[in-house]
């Protein structure tokens, strides 16, 4: 918590951001260290709700990358408050005033969010969000329909497709397959294809489309269809597959 005079930028601000200082970044995180100058994210949330601060002051939200969950040299616990006097220090090269003006603070190490709320290895993507852990491979291949080996357990969160950054994007799509199959899991193959035409504003069931009933009643290919079903530029294909000429 802070005092901030001037106006700011409360939108997700990248200090320091290059590749050069990603790339020696995450040279450090391998050897279990932190590099002097980290990149940092910045967000200023009390400016869009004032009830996170007293009235005058502010809540700094500081994000520091390529941090490793295993020092080379001490723990966490001893480290945690020298962490935070770096990222002060880094902070005051973009914005000299702030630091004087904190009043109070929290560091969160990886240890500490691995502790409070399980992150393996404190890390928020639940994942690394590289190309060998993502779309059919995120978190695993053969789990990336958001349905688990354990009948009725279904997987949302940054973990799943499409990754961190909160978009509630795998929510969204868990949601879709929970629904998928609870609801149309009990349908025929034509009452299941009269749903999908009425999607898309089709008024007609016609047996042309029972190909499509059949491959929508496999649990492998049924998102995709319903979920090509709903786009806009999908709609004359469907139209023709499911067309009574």
């Amino acid at each position: 918590m802070c005092r901030l005079e001037s106006q700011v930028d409360t939108r997700l601000q990248g200090l320091g951001a290059d590749l050069d200082r990603f790339a020696r970044a995450h040279a450090a995180q391998r050897r279990g260290e932190v590099l002097p100058d980290p990149v940092l994210e910045v967000t200023i949330p009390s400016t869009h709700d004032q009830s996170l601060a007293r009235a005058g002051m502010h809540t700094l939200t500081l994000g520091v990358m390529h941090v490793p969950r295993e020092l080379a040299s001490g723990c966490w616990d001893d480290y945690r408050e020298p962490f935070g006097d770096l990222v002060v220090e880094r902070l005051a090269a973009f914005a000299p005033n702030v630091p004087d003006a904190i009043v109070d603070r929290r560091v969160a190490t990886p240890l500490d969010l691995e502790r409070t709320f399980g992150l393996t290895e404190g890390n928020i993507f639940h994942g690394a969000m590289t190309p060998s852990q993502l779309f059919s491979r995120r978190p695993l291949p053969g789990w990336s329909n958001y349905r688990m080996p354990v009948q009725d357990l279904y997987l949302c969160g940054a973990g799943t497709h499409p990754g961190g950054a909160v978009s509630g994007a795998p929510g969204h799509n868990a949601a879709h397959e929970l629904l998928a199959d609870t609801c149309l899991g009990s349908l025929s193959r034509e009452e299941w294809l009269q749903r999908a035409n009425r999607e898309v504003g089709l008024p007609t069931v016609s047996k042309r489309g029972h190909l499509l009933c059949a491959l929508a009643r496999r649990p492998p290919s049924r998102w995709a269809i319903d979920t090509l079903a709903r786009r806009r530029f999908m709609r004359p294909a469907i139209r023709r597959l499911t067309s009574t000429r």
